[in-house]
């Protein structure tokens, strides 16, 4: 068989929204190498691209929290929810031309902001693009539940009830953005007015990322035909049920005219003690799967998806035990979002293993797609123990020249030991998918 050209192979893979969310991804991943070497003791000081600290991060912020995910969650809606063909091809290259004009943004002289959340960075190019990919989001996010209101009825397909209460929470934090302005208003807030802007808003995302997280985890249990205690029909209960905990955060329209710092106290509140039921309830019927016999079979193909599928749990929970541990703003603080977000994106990157084959890749079973999600989990892990550990020596969050005195640059030294053994996973994950996709038999081994 002649060999093709990477162009006509990536033309082979049917579903570009795949491709759109591995390619934020590569991105995003691409950029850590500034970041992480930019905060690392011994190589810091001879980097040379150290002054992008800033701007890489908030790109590689946006690109990892918004585009992946996201994009993923296009995916998965366009690909289980109905009478979606239509937007799904309208949007994709308005989405991909929003990608390249996010990371191009970075090189035009302007200031770096970094909020939470939805970090920015203060040019038009930027603006726009984010603009762009957010409209697309809420659009999609409207028109599929217009179209798909059967959320909890019972002959509805639980993959259908999941992504619709995704898409509802999607909806649901974009409304969130109407307290902010009010706050913003009423308050005359100009310091922290991309703080205040995006911080409803992106806590409630957070429940819609941990919706897709366990729609990625059944779906692995459901494909490695592994026992699973909780039934469908329950399963889209405790998901009705989390939608309406995601809507109670909306309470704030009621008033105003809190100050900032009962604003940002409430949704943090909200966050804390709603965000994790749906993981924390699909988790305790998990524990039951343990002892079956299938669990973790031979199957290569299976244990590259179950390994995620372990890996996403452990850094879930180990992130919400950092975050019931942060007392001031220091580096505790991203460990406990780098363990929890990075348990999302170990979860996506099993949706990638599972239908990268489906949409024309090659079949992922190789020893690299088994052992991928272990390297990364393990290498966050370290990552994030070492960035929380450091914190209790003073290292400030987001300053890398922040580490002063021996025990915090040697825990600082571990997390850039943990980020260097994340980044070759990533590489490792690009690998895979790039022999998927140009894998000359489809079907066969990856």
């Amino acid at each position: 068989m002649s060999k093709t050209s990477f162009k006509q192979d990536l033309d082979n893979i049917k579903d570009k929204w795949l491709l759109l969310s591995i390619g934020a991804l590569l991105a995003a991943g691409l950029l850590t190498f500034i970041i992480v070497f930019s905060r690392t003791p011994g190589i810091k000081e001879f980097f040379i691209f150290k002054d992008l600290f800033n701007k890489a991060l908030v790109i590689h912020v946006d690109l990892s929290q918004l585009y992946w995910f996201l994009a993923i969650g296009l995916f998965l809606t366009f690909k289980y929810l109905d009478n979606l063909e239509f937007i799904s091809k309208f949007t994709f290259k308005i989405a991909l031309a929003s990608l390249l004009g996010l990371i191009i943004s970075a090189f035009i002289p302007s200031t770096a902001i970094l909020n939470n959340y939805i970090p920015v960075i203060d040019n038009l190019l930027f603006f726009l693009s984010l603009s762009v990919y957010l409209t697309i989001i809420v659009v999609s996010a409207t028109y599929s539940f217009i179209q798909n209101q059967n959320i909890i009825q019972e002959k509805t397909d639980v993959f259908k009830s999941l992504l619709t209460s995704y898409n509802l929470i999607l909806i649901i934090a974009f409304l969130n953005f109407v307290p902010a302005l009010n706050v913003i208003k009423h308050q005359n807030v100009t310091l922290e007015f991309y703080e205040i802007f995006f911080w409803g808003f992106g806590h409630i995302l957070q429940f819609a990322y941990v919706v897709l997280m366990v729609t990625a985890w059944l779906l692995i249990l459901k494909k490695s035909k592994v026992r699973f205690a909780l039934s469908d029909n329950a399963l889209k209960i405790f998901s009705f049920f989390y939608v309406i905990i995601a809507l109670y955060a909306i309470i704030v329209f009621a008033n105003a005219r809190i100050p900032v710092e009962m604003y940002k106290a409430h949704y943090t509140r909200h966050m804390i003690y709603g965000s994790s039921f749906l993981p924390i309830v699909f988790m305790f019927f998990l524990a039951f799967s343990l002892f079956d016999k299938k669990f973790y079979t031979k199957d290569r193909e299976n244990r590259a998806l179950l390994n995620c599928l372990i890996g996403s749990v452990i850094l879930f929970a180990y992130g919400g035990y950092l975050g019931n541990n942060i007392t001031v703003s220091n580096t505790v603080i991203p460990a406990h979002y780098h363990g929890s977000t990075v348990a999302v994106t170990i979860a996506l990157i099993a949706i990638t293993y599972l239908f990268l084959p489906k949409v024309g890749g090659g079949k992922i079973n190789s020893r690299m797609a088994v052992w991928q999600p272990v390297i990364y989990a393990t290498g966050q892990i370290i990552h994030i123990t070492g960035l929380a550990i450091s914190g209790g020596y003073g290292a400030l969050r987001k300053t890398p020249d922040s580490i002063h005195g021996f025990s915090a640059k040697f825990w600082m030294g571990v997390m850039g030991m943990g980020g260097l053994i994340t980044m070759i996973a990533g590489l490792m994950f690009l690998i895979i998918c790039y022999k998927s996709i140009t894998s000359p038999k489809r079907g066969k081994n990856g």
